[in-house]
């Protein structure tokens, strides 16, 4: 039997320029100023995954902690309780950390990995893409890259899997 649990891990207060815009878009120096100027606001849920498998315990993406108050680059604002860390909340569905087999990471932004210090036994799996972005400059200095943490670089295949693997006639 498989059981998927959505675990909210608090709530990220963004700019909506930050939804609107990005980076590639206009360049770092602009956005950073639709950033600072923008007014506007949306709340977001930050959520982890989790996968009970009979193969064990997947975890994707571990949310973000209560420590976490707010993100200078992006003034993303954090609401999270300590209770409502991914640590905690596995407590309460009894799993341990005997029980996860991986955690996936699917990017490198803090809502996405602050709690990954749960999970130091797992093995944990990102993207080579996310990978190279993490230990690049400037990311490996607004998001550090612990040097005790070593995430295995995953390389996914170009080509297509299960059911995407036949063509259907439209």
């Amino acid at each position: 039997m498989i059981r998927i649990h959505a675990i909210q891990t608090g709530i990220v207060q963004v700019k909506r320029a930050f939804i609107r815009g990005s980076v590639q878009a206009g360049g770092m120096l602009p956005f950073l100023g639709q950033l600072f100027t923008d007014s506007q606001t949306l709340d977001l849920p930050v959520y982890a995954w989790v996968i009970e498998h009979p193969e064990g315990v997947i975890v994707v993406d571990t949310g973000e902690i209560a420590a976490t108050k707010i993100n200078w680059i992006t003034q993303s604002r954090f609401a999270i309780q300590p209770e409502e860390e991914i640590g905690p909340q596995l407590a309460r569905l009894h799993i341990t950390n005997r029980d996860i087999r991986q955690v996936v990471l699917t990017h490198w932004h803090g809502d996405h990995i602050g709690g990954r210090e749960y999970f130091q036994a797992a093995r944990v799996y990102l993207s080579e893409t996310e990978y190279r972005y993490a230990r690049q400059f400037p990311t490996r200095m607004l998001v550090p890259f612990p040097a005790d943490y070593h995430p295995q670089p995953l390389a996914f295949q170009p080509e297509p899997v299960g059911p995407f693997t036949h063509s259907f006639p439209l």
